[in-house]
């Protein structure tokens, strides 16, 4: 009887659609729960303990986006978009809400850059109670005149340019509630030097707008404005997934163990490897083992090879399983090939009831669904030249 456990030159193809079937799949659905594991664990930066999703440091890349890396080294966790920089000043993944101040923007009115550049809302959305306060530097005009309840004045002293007044405006420039200066808007972009709009707390916002002082417009900066997780990342949380970054696709991934058979079969392995499972997998669930195995090797006249090889090609086929539930367990795994390779006296471990029909090759699981099979796939198994789909 020939051992198809040895590792002939002649049964080396039918190794490695069996290595394909059930040892590399094994091997991917590890990885995404290795990627869950470690995205799910909130870490430690500066003065913040419980970060998650979308910042990221060294080592937990696929845990982050890409713009969100945090530097923890000056005793606080903060992290630089397009050149400007942002204090994390709360995480609350319960709550969903993440609190973000401008670094530049701490304790000082008038940094030395003052740079404009819009949130990027995709990531993390503003909350409703965020508003936008819009800083006018160095304005030759004089508009002390216009005192609303959302516009004011404020120094930024010393300099050659005393002369020049700053003025700030804590409702978003398009808000209703600023129609009636509309006019004044347009002079201020056109006669001030530079403008800076930044996302700051509404009540303190508030606040400032009913007790206007430059220590209020300080602590609004300071207290920093709320955002929340996008929608995509909060029903991930929710289904008890991980949220994380596929840099290969470029956009949001959910690692959820539950679901890692498509997503981690399909980013996991390569396109032979996705095509190889699939005809494989297609010509076990329609009975014909027989195309996989080499003739030489007695498949058709040895009703014992026909057996092992048959009995192998099940348990491949409950490896590819859909539902966690219907793929075994590794050490069941080995006492079934030890039992078809026939190293364990008595009967033979069950793995699958099969059904004979006519003499044909045995019906592989007539009651399951294989594996989802790619369109090449189906269009290389329904060719009459296999060959020319080889992987």
């Amino acid at each position: 009887m020939i051992d198809l456990f040895l590792s002939p030159t002649k049964s080396m193809f039918h190794i490695i659609i069996i290595w394909m079937l059930f040892v590399t799949p094994s091997f991917v659905f590890s990885a995404d729960d290795k990627l869950h594991r470690l995205c799910s664990q909130p870490f430690p930066c500066g003065n913040q303990n419980g970060l998650l999703y979308p910042f990221w440091i060294a080592g937990r890349e696929d845990c982050g986006h890409p713009e969100f890396k945090v530097n923890c080294s000056g005793g606080f966790a903060e992290l630089s978009i397009s050149s400007v920089k942002f204090r994390i000043l709360e995480a609350n993944y319960d709550s969903r809400i993440i609190r973000l101040a401008r670094s530049d923007y701490i304790g000082d009115l008038c940094p030395t850059d003052t740079s404009d550049m819009p949130f990027n809302q995709s990531v993390l959305p503003l909350a409703p109670s965020t508003e936008l306060l819009t800083i006018y530097y160095h304005c030759s005009q004089d508009f002390s005149q216009y005192v609303p309840t959302y516009f004011g004045a404020f120094a930024c002293g010393g300099g050659d340019d005393d002369d020049k007044k700053n003025y700030y405006v804590t409702r978003n420039l398009s808000s209703p509630q600023l129609q009636a200066i509309s006019p004044v808007l347009t002079n201020l972009s056109v006669f001030c030097d530079k403008n800076v709009s930044i996302p700051a707390s509404g009540p303190a916002v508030n606040t400032q707008a009913l007790n206007s002082s430059t220590d209020n417009l300080k602590k609004a900066l300071e207290e920093g404005f709320e955002l929340g997780l996008n929608q995509d990342c909060s029903i991930c949380l929710t289904s008890g997934g991980a949220c994380g970054y596929n840099r290969s696709s470029s956009g949001f991934i959910c690692y959820n163990i539950e679901k890692a058979n498509n997503r981690s079969r399909n980013n996991g392995l390569s396109t032979g490897a996705i095509l190889g499972i699939g005809i494989a997998s297609v010509l076990i669930k329609n009975n014909a083992v027989h195309e996989l195995v080499d003739p030489s090797l007695g498949f058709e006249k040895d009703p014992e090879v026909k057996r092992m090889m048959i009995s192998v090609a099940e348990l491949a086929f409950r490896c590819l399983q859909q539902e966690r539930e219907g793929r075994p367990w590794m050490d069941e795994i080995v006492e079934i090939l030890k039992g078809i390779k026939g190293e364990k006296a008595g009967k033979l471990p069950d793995v699958v009831d099969i059904k004979v029909s006519r003499g044909d090759d045995a019906g592989i699981l007539s009651h399951s669904d294989p594996p989802p099979v790619s369109p090449d796939t189906e269009k290389c198994t329904s060719s009459s030249d296999t060959a020319a789909c080889s992987f």
